[in-house]
């Protein structure tokens, strides 16, 4: 007998790529004949499961919530996705929905309380999200991606245990593997930093960047600078013109390039952590201020409690602080890949938590 999985969250490629990797741990696992569904909100989703053999259904993309008189057109909006969302549902007859969050969820778990379909939630950051917390009341069970923030270390599920899982994450980006980096002649000589302004661009870290560049090149680094699509065109005509710094919109095969880096530059976004974590890579976290519950925040708090990594608050950072921090994360790169090791070990076990929690909720 054929039991069907649906998968919903959307957004961003931090709450698409967890459902991909837990896809391919179930397919691994072989158990029973498993059929999937991935409903989609936006056109990335869409595009990366079905790159992945995930069938999709797309539902209209609600994005964030507001706090002002736009919040009666979101709800509208929110109704006829969840009326979409419920007759996918009552087709498709699913045994079991797991849900990665954020608002691209939303929808799909409302139809899933209408009918009374078991569901998962993944929480991928340490502060548990809007749209997860709304539908805790329902769950079978709460994985999170972080150790949860402090003030969330006592929640207790009706229906279910609260578990730190870790973010489950692709195969390819769990092995470190010392395969060449492709497309940069990179130097032997000289430290590698990884600057990453995420696939939409950090204006703020990309700017302070190039301020420091000059000077980091002329002290043996080499830099390799994920600016985004729009900061790569705002900042083209300020790149420093030299054989030792490579400025791209995007970095398609960040595994590849993840083995040569000494110390990164991040935001703070879980599954961007969560890489460079499993890649053992000393980091220099700068969360986004106006994250929503500023969970990226504490997604930096906890590396940085842990010793694994620099949290560097945007509003205190200066031009020469985020110097002397990258040549901090160098110098004490050896005690912070310790750190690293010790959570990457948990990370590795996400995949093997989460699927128990499936399997069990299947049968």
């Amino acid at each position: 007998m054929t039991e069907k999985i649906v998968f919903c969250g959307d957004g961003t490629g931090g709450h698409i790529y967890p459902i991909i990797s837990i896809k391919e741990t179930l397919q691994e696992e072989q158990t029973g004949n498993l059929e999937f569904l991935y409903l989609v909100t936006t056109s990335l989703g869409q595009k990366i499961a079905q790159e992945n053999q995930i069938r999709t259904h797309k539902i209209f993309n609600i994005k964030g919530m507001p706090r002002s008189l736009a919040l009666i057109p979101w709800l509208v909006k929110l109704f006829f996705a969840s009326v979409q969302a419920l007759l996918i549902l009552v087709r498709e007859k699913p045994k079991l929905i797991f849900s990665t969050g954020g608002y691209g969820s939303a929808a799909c778990l409302v139809a899933a309380n209408l009918l009374g379909i078991r569901y998962l939630l993944h929480n991928l950051d340490s502060k548990i999200g809007l749209a997860n917390r709304l539908f805790l009341h329902r769950a079978s069970a709460l994985t999170y991606g972080f150790m949860p923030a402090a003030s969330e270390k006592k929640l207790v599920l009706p229906n279910g245990p609260v578990i730190f899982s870790g973010n489950p994450v692709r195969r390819s980006l769990q092995k470190i593997s010392p395969e060449e980096t492709p497309e940069l002649s990179l130097s032997k000589d000289r430290k590698t930093l990884l600057i990453l302004g995420g696939s939409q661009g950090a204006q703020y870290i990309n700017q302070l960047s190039l301020k420091i560049i000059p000077q980091l090149l002329e002290e043996k680094w080499q830099v390799l600078h994920q600016l985004g699509p729009k900061q790569f065109d705002l900042f083209e005509k300020k790149f420093p013109d030299s054989s030792f710094y490579f400025p791209v919109k995007y970095f398609d095969k960040l595994e590849k390039i993840y083995p040569k880096v000494d110390v990164a530059v991040s935001r703070g976004g879980a599954m961007t952590l969560t890489e460079l974590c499993l890649q053992e890579i000393p980091s220099i976290i700068v969360p986004l201020p106006t994250a929503a519950q500023n969970h990226q925040y504490f997604n930096a708090l906890f590396f940085s409690q842990e010793k694994a990594a620099f949290l560097a608050k945007q509003e205190e950072l200066n031009s020469e602080k985020l110097t002397d921090l990258i040549e901090e994360a160098y110098f004490q790169s050896a005690s912070m890949k310790i750190k690293l090791k010790q959570i990457r070990s948990q990370i590795l076990l996400a995949n093997k938590l989460i699927i128990r929690l499936v399997l069990s909720s299947l049968s």
